[in-house]
């Protein structure tokens, strides 16, 4: 169905291949500290020209005014809820549910869904087989409806930090989305462009790393970003790298530059003005 690959083309731009998507789903999970007040941080966002944002649906029906006209970024749908997120009434293992549908985005006008696929240490094989069966009805349900399906392929929050940025697990985890049919997926930067180019390799379809919490410095933040794209990365995915900083759509410009542009880091840093 031609719908899936045009709906692509909005978020993966056709002259570089690449992406940024700013997420900005984190209140579905925990306590959202930098956006607590979604509508003026998501115009903010909006001032720096990102290829899509990640919403959850209460999200898109309280902004979707902003998003109206044709220079509007792409809009990915988040589908589920994940318990191990949240540092208040931390629950004692992992759970994950389905809670919003691939109609749903159709009626919210969105150009992706996008999905959880925990494997792993910090997840039952039991959670492994129910997520890995929901997603296959979810990949199902976007070929129906030509909607593009991207994956958040990563270990479970409640993983050791090595494990979450093994390379040889998220090889597994990146293939195993690939093989249920994503068109994208987002995952975890394994600190070095050396390693993640082996997760890169070992994957059919494009890889978005994620940014995880807010980094010390924004050379840090561009020193990831340029490390991903070095490595075969086919852009980012960061949420509190962007709408946490002190001047959200300057490191948006800086970001987009190194993806798009493959701007150095140091000429990259001049475009955040403070």
């Amino acid at each position: 169905m031609f719908g899936r690959s045009i709906r692509l083309g909005r978020i993966i731009s056709p002259k570089t291949r690449k992406t940024v998507i700013v997420a900005i789903d984190h209140g579905l999970f925990t306590r959202p500290i930098g956006i607590e007040k979604p509508l003026p941080t998501v115009k903010k966002i909006l001032e720096g020209e990102p290829d899509a944002l990640l919403l959850s649906l209460g999200m898109i029906k309280l902004c979707h005014n902003l998003f109206l006209g044709k220079d509007s970024p792409a809009l990915v749908l988040r589908l589920d809820w994940s318990a191990g997120w949240r540092k208040v009434s931390v629950p004692q293992r992992e759970n994950v549910r389905v809670i919003f549908s691939v109609e749903d985005a159709v009626g919210l006008g969105a150009d992706a869904v996008l999905a959880f696929l925990y494997l792993g240490p910090g997840v039952s094989t039991e959670l492994e087989a129910r997520n890995v069966e929901w997603l296959g009805g979810i990949e199902r349900d976007c070929e129906r409806f030509g909607m593009p399906f991207v994956i958040e392929a990563h270990l479970s929050p409640m993983a050791e930090e090595k494990q979450r940025r093994d390379p040889a697990l998220l090889t597994l985890l990146v293939r195993t989305a690939a093989e249920i049919g994503a068109d994208l997926i987002k995952t975890e930067y394994t600190g070095e462009a050396r390693s993640f180019r082996e997760v890169a390799d070992n994957c059919p379809v494009p890889v978005t790393v994620l940014g995880g919490p807010k980094m010390d410095t924004d050379k840090e933040v561009l020193e990831t970003v340029e490390g991903a794209i070095e490595a075969g990365a086919a852009g980012v995915t960061f949420g509190r790298n962007i709408w946490q900083h002190r001047n959200p759509p300057g490191m948006l410009n800086a970001v987009k530059s190194i993806v798009h542009n493959n701007v150095s880091v140091n000429e990259a840093l001049k475009l955040i003005k403070d």
